[in-house]
């Protein structure tokens, strides 16, 4: 293909031909360019498409350098030479025009190439340079290679399935997305998804030694092309496959096993003595700290909540460790005095009742819009009882109820 493209007679042709609109490139990923094993590299004369994994790459390659980008009714479409890529932020499609070939060489599915300034290939060609650092005539990232001989010929790497289950993955809302990746002298994307069970997502035939896939959560818009801090799963790949669970070193680093947590109805920030059933505060007085939890890596905090069965759950404000306040002190239903440097909050104004309630320690991501509870929540106790300070009370340790997940590749 590279000598074709240096002798080919057409390559006067590879910098016309119109370019798809707006509305042309938002059609074809609502029309189902999505995420998946299938079809993930189209290639036609004068076209070259793609879905899913290899879509997201160069979606990122292009927002790394600064590709000029417009935003359409929630669709975000990035533009080079020749090529373009449309994002909601879930599923990613793009196209390179040009000159296409569908043998390209042993382990692509399809290449595309041109002389011209305005080819997409030469337009790749740079995108892998400036990811790269090098000025080679030959250049390569996960999903792509570049050859310049005279012309420029770029190819897409055949595509591998891997397989992916998991078990109690937690429901993002709307403002956030998981993000697959695999790891192998960094991290290259394997597409994006919503909350499910199971789905097959794609790699490039490169990376089939990987060492490793790391799940994490990431804004649905605005995000950089890199892998957000907030790691939710993680696993090593032995032959292709492997188990995914929290405790990995590349995921949150802990089961929650040793996790621990006491506390005492009371209202510090009040001088009344009858109303220690709207406090709750995790401190075990003239005792040891009340919250012995595993430390967090960035991108995740523990926060506590007060649920009574009758209206939404309540947060009792965020913390790292039982070490200090929180971060809303006695919170702003509180009373006019201070509360201890401990985590925990008052309910006086309006009052809020919590005997009978559920107290939860809960692990939430950083950054985090939601108002509810995130599923990850190794510490409830299911039933406060009426049992005013200095005694206390114990919650369960619900660490089993976590996040895991398989990976394999096909």
């Amino acid at each position: 293909p590279l000598a074709a493209c240096a002798t080919d007679d057409t390559l006067g042709t590879d910098d016309n031909g119109d370019e798809s609109s707006d509305q042309q490139l938002t059609s074809q990923l609502a029309g189902g360019k999505a995420d998946g094993a299938n079809d993930v590299i189209g290639v036609s004369p004068g076209l070259l498409a793609l879905s899913g994994a290899p879509a997201r790459q160069l979606y990122d390659l292009m927002e790394a350098n600064g590709a000029a980008a417009t935003t359409i009714a929630g669709y975000r479409i990035l533009r080079g030479p020749r090529t373009a890529c449309i994002t909601e932020g879930l599923e990613t499609y793009c196209e390179l025009k040009g000159n296409t070939d569908s043998t390209a060489e042993v382990g692509f599915a399809a290449g595309i190439h041109g002389t011209s300034a305005g080819a997409a290939s030469r337009y790749l060609l740079r995108l892998l340079r400036a990811k790269t650092g090098s000025t080679a005539s030959a250049v390569s990232v996960p999903w792509f290679q570049c050859v310049q001989q005279g012309g420029v010929w770029c190819g897409v790497e055949e595509a591998r399935e891997l397989t992916l289950t998991f078990a109690q993955l937690p429901p993002l809302g709307d403002q956030f997305v998981y993000e697959g990746w695999i790891v192998k002298d960094g991290a290259t994307t394997t597409g994006r998804f919503a909350t499910t069970p199971a789905l097959t997502q794609t790699i490039p035939a490169s990376l089939l030694d990987a060492s490793a896939y790391v799940l994490t959560i990431e804004p649905r818009r605005g995000d950089v092309p890199a892998a957000s801090g907030t790691h939710i799963l993680a696993g090593a790949l032995t032959g292709g496959s492997g188990g995914l669970n929290t405790e990995h070193a590349a995921a949150l680093g802990t089961d929650f096993a040793s996790a621990a947590a006491s506390y005492v109805l009371a209202t510090p920030s009040t001088a009344a003595t009858n109303d220690n059933n709207l406090g709750v505060w995790f401190v075990i007085p003239n005792g040891p700290e009340a919250l012995v939890l595993p430390t967090l890596p960035d991108g995740w905090i523990y926060e506590g909540w007060v649920a009574n069965g009758v209206g939404p759950a309540l947060s009792t404000g965020r913390f790292r460790s039982g070490m200090g306040a929180d971060s809303d002190g006695a919170g702003p239903t509180a009373g006019p005095l201070a509360g201890p440097p401990r985590p925990g909050q008052d309910f006086i104004s309006p009052p809020r009742d919590l005997i009978g309630g559920k107290i939860v320690i809960t692990v939430e991501p950083e950054p985090d819009t939601a108002a509810t509870p995130f599923p990850i929540r190794p510490l409830i106790d299911a039933n406060v009882e009426a049992i005013a300070a200095p005694a206390t009370q114990m919650l369960q340790n619900t660490h089993a109820d976590r996040p895991s997940g398989t990976a394999a590749i096909q």
